[in-house]
């Protein structure tokens, strides 16, 4: 559910980590995605231009990413000044959406969630744990408090489904400028079935006569 932060008192933190807020803010809680009814062919298309448009570490810096609230620098750091634009965050997430695909339930699944430091100067950066029974947000050890420019900071993402359902999360990261959201979508397995979208029994149909049409479907 969704919960403000708190701060501690006024004044400078240069010298803490960022635990100046207890909870996020805006992040997502447990759901099940909820789908809109697509014809077979288009659901055939979903799954072919998902797996061709699959993300890319090289485009990474491409996407864009929903800042949900904006901090006062200056409050947390010296440096009041950084030459990352408003309305991006200080901190580029690799990959921008953490997905995971065609999984069993009872099992565990883990990927990795890369946070970059776009800035010219070093920056904090942290990621909440998720309010949720199915994901889990760990960080590396070789994590620091300050990250230099350039440089990034890891957290593994842990799925624990107990189904073959569509899950969906938001990870709240906060930064010494603003918080930001990382979306989490797990889409399990799907059967498809190559069904035509109209069966056309054609014009010839007798009234009050059960008719009947035989064709051949195959799984994709």
């Amino acid at each position: 559910m969704p919960a403000s932060g708190k701060r501690g008192g006024g004044g400078h933190n240069e010298g803490g980590a960022l635990d100046f807020i207890d909870a996020p803010f805006g992040s997502g809680t447990d759901s099940k995605l909820g789908k809109e009814k697509l014809a077979p062919s288009q659901v055939i298309e979903h799954h072919k231009n998902k797996q061709r448009n699959k993300f890319n570490v090289y485009n990474a810096d491409q996407q864009e990413v929903k800042i949900v609230q904006f901090l006062n620098i200056g409050m947390y750091s010296h440096h009041s000044e950084s030459t990352v634009p408003i309305g991006e965050p200080l901190f580029r997430p690799n990959p921008p959406v953490v997905e995971f695909e065609d999984f069993r339930a009872l099992r565990t699944y883990e990927t990795q969630l890369f946070l970059r430091n776009s800035d010219n100067v070093a920056r904090r950066c942290k990621v909440f744990p998720p309010d949720s029974q199915y994901f889990e947000v760990i960080p590396s050890k070789n994590n620091r408090d300050k990250v230099a420019p350039g440089m990034e900071i890891c957290y593994t993402v842990r799925f624990k489904p107990d189904s073959r359902s569509d899950y969906s999360y938001d990870l709240c990261v906060v930064t010494e400028r603003e918080r930001f959201i990382v979306p989490v979508r797990a889409i399990g397995y799907h059967a498809l079935l190559d069904l035509p979208d109209v069966v056309d029994f054609g014009k010839q149909c007798p009234v009050r006569y059960l008719s009947k049409s035989r064709r051949t479907d195959r799984e994709v």
